[in-house]
């Protein structure tokens, strides 16, 4: 298998003590309190892997280099990659681990920037570590052939995942934010897809497009010919029937006294719809205390039938001869001597009394109820017959009284419409000559077709994201990837219109769906994904967590990484913790930012 892990990262500086951090395969979660230095060794790894700067915190002040061991799949070998912090310049250390680095190490000296044409630089030099051999190609644009080579940075971003893209209301998956590179990122995407590149640009047939480009400028100009017809009619239907002002006086006048009409009656609708709803709350109110009270009155009739079944229970028990134990032959006269059947009795008969007293009050509280219920259902009958009433009054208000604002309505209509479809005309021909001219002057436009890929391939990807929802107990139904945003819908919501923090959690799935889609498919691609605060902000409160899981949705989510990836290396940076229960699944780095405690932080 081609692609790399991380081994380790290590800050290096004349006089300064190194400072570094070690990785595995598989799941590695580094996690800690805010400033510890975990978001520091994301921006170290996007460094090394070509970012153009690092942001500088005082804790690096004296580090001159910032090394990474990688570990090839294919053969199981180290390399070290060694980069400035002062100057942007990197060296590659072959078959050699960090700790094996001395004076006599031969050092191999790479370029920042990329070069198609070159082997000397960092981008070529990581392409060929993932299995990318050859030169691929990306659009640059749609409108002109403008092909360039993939560089490793393309890919970076598919897979090493920021703290601020990751919660990103604007930024997808595939697509950065940045409008200069969305044809790019829509290109590098595709071609990790279907394994095709844009190569093919080179060979497109510019005679046939420009035999295409004619075909559809004559079709513009007989358009064009036709519109300027129906717009010489329309000004000359114009010019022969005048649109006059229209005297607003008196439909004003009339209007007025209507909205007036309909506005107190409406007012009237409001304070009957009011009473309606307080009479329906009395009633709700009312009849909960109804269902209470049956309930205690199904209590005390319960009560009376077990004291007369005790009762009947003491009496037989008293009128029973038994003077020993039958489990244990004790002697039982004694006991039987001392209980007094009157006082038995006496004390069943008042316990009844005082059950049979409040039995009465409570139905007669229950009668008392029932009444007002029905005194309640009576006054909605009233009141709601009269907003009915008042309704259809309104209704024929309008209905009778807005006709003649209705014929007026129709005659501005027309006059609308006449104008809006003269303008209209002017602004096609307008477009359609602006057409007339892209097409004279671009005859290497493109089709929009081309750049379409085939609907079973984003069916597949979809399916294996939603298996990997499912496996991290997202429940859901449909995945569907949106074209033309560049990012999935699930259950008919886009991916971005969560909050933050299932934007996030989305978002850490698609990345991981990708590399295990594009692992099946056997296609070169990263075999490492780091993610910064996937889960730092997520509040699991939502209607698509299974709750019948026996683990939380954060739980699931480090399982589902710890036991599906054990093959490639994923890097999670986060406040949260997994529980101990994937703990020797995991590498798992815990900075404290406590001095007398653990690591402190990174530096």
């Amino acid at each position: 298998m081609l692609g790399f892990y991380i081994k380790e990262l290590m800050l290096i500086g004349e006089g300064k003590k190194d400072v570094s951090i070690i990785l595995e395969k598989g799941l590695n979660v580094i996690s800690g309190p805010s400033n510890t230095g975990k978001t520091f060794i994301f921006e170290c790894i996007d460094y090394i892997f070509g970012k153009k700067s690092i942001k500088k915190i005082p804790e690096i002040g004296g580090y001159e280099y910032l090394l990474l061991e990688i570990i090839k799949y294919s053969d199981n070998q180290s390399l070290t990659i060694k980069r400035s912090f002062i100057e942007p310049n990197y060296c590659v250390y072959y078959e050699s681990s960090i700790s094996n680095i001395d004076q006599n190490s031969e050092e191999f000296e790479l370029k920042t920037i990329h070069d198609a044409n070159s082997v000397d630089n960092i981008s070529k030099f990581f392409l060929k570590v993932i299995g990318i051999l050859d030169n691929k190609f990306l659009i640059t644009s749609k409108k002109k052939i403008k092909p360039r080579s993939l560089s490793y940075r393309d890919i970076c971003h598919l897979c090493l995942i920021s703290e601020t893209d990751i919660v990103s209301e604007k930024k997808t998956p595939i697509l950065t934010g940045q409008n200069t590179q969305k044809t790019v990122e829509e290109s590098v995407f595709r071609y990790f897809l279907t394994g095709e590149d844009d190569k093919d640009f080179y060979k497109i047939n510019c005679e046939e497009i420009k035999t295409k480009n004619n075909a559809k400028i004559e079709y513009i100009k007989s358009d064009l010919s036709s519109l300027a017809k129906q717009r010489e009619n329309l000004k000359e239907h114009i010019e022969k029937n005048e649109f006059n002002d229209l005297h607003f006086d008196e439909y004003n006048k009339q209007i007025e006294k209507i909205e007036k009409i309909i506005k107190e009656k409406k007012s009237n609708l409001d304070l009957i719809n009011k009473k309606n709803n307080q009479l329906k709350l009395k009633k709700h109110k009312t009849q909960l205390i109804l269902n209470k009270f049956q309930l205690l009155k199904k209590q005390y009739l319960s009560d009376l039938e077990r004291l007369e079944f005790t009762d009947f229970g003491s009496n037989l028990f008293l009128g029973i001869d038994i003077s020993h134990c039958p489990l244990c032959d004790s002697d039982l006269s004694n006991i039987k001597n001392d209980l007094d059947k009157s006082e038995i009795e006496k004390y069943y008969q008042d316990e009844k009394n005082d059950i049979t007293i409040n039995l009465s009050e409570l139905e007669l509280s229950i009668k008392d109820l029932n009444q007002r219920l029905q005194e309640i259902d009576d006054d909605l009958i009233v009141e709601e017959k009269a907003a009915m009433d008042l309704m259809k009054e309104i209704d024929l208000i309008s209905s009778k009284d807005l006709i003649q604002l209705k014929q007026l309505l129709n005659k501005i209509i027309e006059k609308e419409k006449v104008k809006a479809r003269f303008f209209e005309l002017d602004y096609i021909i307008k477009r359609k000559n602006k057409e007339l001219l892209k097409f004279n002057k671009s005859p290497e436009l493109l089709d929009e077709a081309y750049f379409k890929v085939d609907e079973e391939i984003y069916k597949e990807l979809c399916n294996e994201i939603k298996i990997s929802l499912d496996k991290c107990g997202y429940e859901t139904q449909d995945v569907f990837f949106d074209q033309k945003n560049q990012d999935i819908v699930i259950d008919g919501n886009s991916r971005l219109s969560n909050g933050k923090g299932y934007r996030a959690f989305i978002y850490s799935i698609f990345s991981a769906s990708l590399m295990q889609y594009m692992k099946k498919k056997e296609r070169d691609f990263s075999k490492l994904l780091i993610l910064d605060s996937p889960l730092t902000t997520l509040k699991e409160s939502n209607i698509n967590v299974n709750e019948s899981l026996p683990e939380s949705l954060q739980d699931c989510f480090f399982n589902f990484f710890a036991s599906s990836f054990e093959d490639f290396q994923v890097v999670i940076i986060d406040n949260k913790t997994p529980s101990d229960k994937i703990k020797y699944k995991i590498n798992k780095i815990v900075f404290t930012k406590d001095k007398n405690r653990g690591r402190y932080g990174f530096i």
